[in-house]
């Protein structure tokens, strides 16, 4: 009913927990489909190196999920995560300008139409 209006769904799930039926989900869905908040990956649970975090890069791999670098600090080791420095912190994950500039303009434009 929404695929004609070119929308998409944003999905708040934690993706340590049951990280199998998010592919099923986006394959019924057949709509663009984002993570938000990077599926709420803690530090706690091990991060970026959890299986549920794994299983989530191999499914933005795949093409069937967009990732939102909302929340950065869940999976940042930082006890204090300085909110103002978003665009520093993407910097040093990525040094790269030309690698970092599809993050932050390309792919969200791809992804909402603009």
């Amino acid at each position: 009913m929404i695929r004609p209006f070119g929308s998409n769904v944003e999905l708040l799930v934690h993706v340590e927990e049951k990280p199998a039926e998010l592919p099923t989900l986006a394959e019924a869905m057949r709509l663009p489909v984002s993570i938000g908040h990077i599926g709420y990956t803690k530090v706690a649970r091990g991060g970026i190196g959890h299986p549920g975090y794994q299983d989530l890069l191999a499914m933005l791999r795949d093409g069937l999920f967009w990732v939102k670098l909302t929340r950065l600090h869940r999976i940042s080791a930082e006890a204090a995560f300085a909110y103002g420095d978003m665009l520093g912190l993407l910097a040093e994950w990525e040094p790269d300008a030309a690698r970092r500039a599809p993050i932050l303009s390309a792919n969200p434009a791809r992804l909402y139409g603009f």
